[in-house]
């Protein structure tokens, strides 16, 4: 029986031992700065959508050909000023959420044809030409006859059909995660996992040195691209933090292998961004309701403001019904015609109200 008890009381020290011995809480960086980080074909075609950006801005003093746009949209007859993008087989065409291909390549039209009235002063609806606005000369925007900046359009809408999509849609799902290698490490890449996951954010537009504490100074010095930079548009709901720590926290899973951390992880990336994306659309709406007397401001961000409103569709798992988002997309036509000279403050107003019930965002929709 003393036998029995010693060996007992042995194992109730044992057991209680064991139950003390915590798993050691995870302690993530601070940045991306993890080994084996490829993210040169983001890079890559972020740099692509920044040229056709600036080819298209020259819209405001030239005729643009729609031959070179939809060249470097898919990146044949060597039309980009860096050669590295010329030759490095990456396109943005083939990346784009395929059934918008279509209408990208009519915004590229659209944009060439808008553009042989780039020596037309135009101050409101009906014509097409160079809207300036009456409160800053140096804020000039190419139109057409419904106050469409088509630069800002197909910008912003790339965004959303490339970047946020290729994030939202592929990199960082089961479907492309689970089949793929994490034991096999390739010298500069990484597993086959950790890739996919690099690619989810190399899209996001930021180095992999960011932190939060830095951010401001990065952005300052123009480091940060597209989602990058547009992130501090919802800076007041976390978006900066939850985007930039969702990444780390999910790559750091895959180096351990825990994939249900992982996923946790994926999905705050995919929430988060959907999240900037209402919050550009509710700040650009914001602004064209300060600006509605200026005919040049209100039509380019009432542009800028529909390229994050389209977005929204590229996320499977998005907040918003099918039924709100084809009822604040609706105030972007007339006649079956793109437009947005038309748009009231009261229909302004009613777009903000109906994204920042979705969102949980009005507590801070005036400010955004």
């Amino acid at each position: 029986m003393k036998k029995l008890v010693f060996v007992l009381l042995a194992l109730s020290v044992f057991l209680s031992s064991c139950e003390k011995e915590e798993t050691p809480a995870v302690v993530l960086p601070s940045s991306y700065n993890f080994e084996n980080v490829n993210i040169s074909g983001q890079a890559l075609r972020i740099n692509m959508l920044s040229e056709i950006a600036t080819e298209l801005g020259k819209g405001k003093t030239q005729v643009l050909s729609y031959t070179r746009l939809i060249n470097m949209y898919s990146n044949t007859g060597n039309e980009f000023t860096d050669a590295a993008l010329n030759s490095s087989g990456k396109q943005l065409r083939d990346k784009t959420f395929a059934t918008d291909i279509t209408f990208f390549e009519s915004m590229f039209q659209a944009a060439a044809d808008n553009s042989t009235s780039f020596n037309v002063s135009v101050t409101g609806n009906g014509t097409a030409g160079v809207a300036t606005s009456i409160f800053d000369a140096t804020k000039k925007y190419l139109v057409d006859t419904n106050g469409v900046e088509y630069a800002q359009i197909i910008q912003k809408g790339l965004m959303g059909a490339i970047f946020y999509y290729r994030i939202a849609e592929e990199y960082t799902t089961k479907d492309k995660l689970d089949p793929a290698n994490n034991v096999t490490v390739v010298p500069g890449e990484g597993t086959a996992m950790q890739h996919y996951w690099d690619e989810a954010f190399g899209y996001f537009g930021v180095p992999t040195i960011l932190t939060v504490a830095n951010y401001d100074s990065l952005n300052t010095a123009k480091a940060l691209k597209f989602y990058g930079t547009y992130a501090s548009k919802g800076k007041s709901v976390g978006t900066i933090e939850n985007t930039l720590k969702a990444f780390i926290k999910g790559r750091d899973a895959i180096n351990r292998k825990d994939y249900t951390t992982r996923d946790a992880a994926a999905a705050e990336i995919r929430k988060n961004l959907e999240l900037i994306n209402a919050c550009a659309f509710i700040s650009y709406m914001n602004q064209s309701k300060a600006a509605i007397g200026d005919y040049a401001i209100r039509c380019h961000t009432l542009s800028e403001g529909f390229g994050f409103l389209r977005a929204l569709k590229y996320n499977s798992e998005r907040k918003i019904s099918q039924t709100d988002y084809n009822t604040v997309e609706a105030n972007f036509y007339r006649n079956g015609n793109l437009s947005t000279y038309h748009i009231s403050t009261t229909d302004i107003n009613n777009m903000i109200d109906k994204i920042s019930t979705v969102y949980g965002l009005d507590a801070v929709k005036a400010a955004l």
